[in-house]
């Protein structure tokens, strides 16, 4: 893949202004931009990781096809990749269809068999794809391919999603605004002072109020939608029409992510600081993995082998 330094360092340069502001004018932001029924920003919450998602779907079913292909591959080895294949599937899906009924969707659990439905429905033909995409490729290539690609899942996503938020336990915006309920803290201050609340459930105003409302920081919905970035420039891998699209693609990915990143502060789930810090936990790790590592000679592969067929 080619994306040339100066296109990280502006997306880095922009998110990195966007954390240095919002550690001063957190609440302030919050404040100007909360609505915590807008609709576009609940259906970004519900909807807005299915790109990510289906990308993970993809790759399950890539993997699939190519640990088959290989022969080379010992029989253990492609055991654990089948596994690693259907978990990614099923992963795909069980993580979206949490989130459309979800306190950080629609706040409706009778809407969970159509999450599961909508999940299973979008992210089946993607997994089926991935495995006839990756049939037509050279299957050393292609595996070695979406290693990588998935070591970006699993890395960045640890930290965003789940590492950082149990040391961090920042109430997200829409409880510091019940009542005065909290007071706000800023991404650095520890919360420890509702340890309490960690460990249980309490009511607000006829509410159950559980411990993912302290899991403000950082946003993984924020840090699904920077995955774009990496998954968008990553399909020049798989259909040949698209190389030397890549930094066009990366923009593409750059742009989804600040649409979550903007709702997710709209709603009240963030704050502009937990935003920041996930799409530049994604960017570098994707950073490292394609520009200083052995990742970047490996999916450069030798020109004159071609990745897969283009589909017509």
């Amino acid at each position: 893949m080619n994306i040339k330094r100066r296109h990280f360092a502006i997306v880095a340069t922009i998110l990195f202004i966007g954390f240095i502001g919002g550690s001063f004018f957190d609440l302030t932001i919050s404040k100007a931009l909360f609505h915590k029924n807008d609709f576009t920003g609940l259906v970004f919450a519900s909807f807005g990781t299915y790109p990510c998602y289906m990308g993970l779907a993809f790759i399950g079913g890539g993997l699939l096809s190519a640990s088959i292909k290989r022969k080379d591959l010992p029989l253990w080895v492609k055991v654990i990749c089948y596994f690693l294949s259907a978990l990614a599937y099923f992963i795909s899906i069980y993580i979206c269809a949490d989130d459309f009924p979800s306190v950080n969707g629609f706040n409706n659990p009778d809407l969970y068999p159509l999450s599961y439905a909508l999940c299973i429905i979008t992210f089946t033909p993607v997994f089926v794809w991935g495995f006839f995409v990756c049939k037509k490729g050279n299957p050393q290539y292609l595996w070695n391919a979406l290693i990588v690609i998935a070591i970006v899942y699993v890395v960045g996503m640890l930290p965003v999603a789940l590492l950082l938020k149990l040391v961090i336990h920042r109430p997200r915006y829409r409880l510091v605004v019940r009542g005065g309920l909290l007071d706000f803290h800023n991404w650095w201050e520890s919360a420890t002072n509702y340890k309490n609340f960690l460990s249980g459930s309490f009511v607000v105003d006829g509410q159950v109020i559980t411990k993912e409302e302290f899991k403000s920081f950082p946003s993984g919905h924020s840090g699904a939608g920077a995955i774009l970035m990496v998954l968008l420039p990553s399909l020049v891998l798989f259909f040949n029409k698209l190389k030397g699209k890549e930094t066009l693609l990366f923009y593409i990915g750059f742009v989804w992510a600040l649409l979550c990143m903007f709702f997710r502060v709209r709603v009240g789930a963030h704050f502009l600081t937990d935003t920041c810090t996930s799409s530049l936990v994604i960017l570098g790790l994707f950073f490292v993995l394609f520009e200083y590592t052995k990742a970047r000679k490996l999916l450069q592969g030798p020109e004159n082998n071609a990745a897969t067929t283009p589909l017509t």
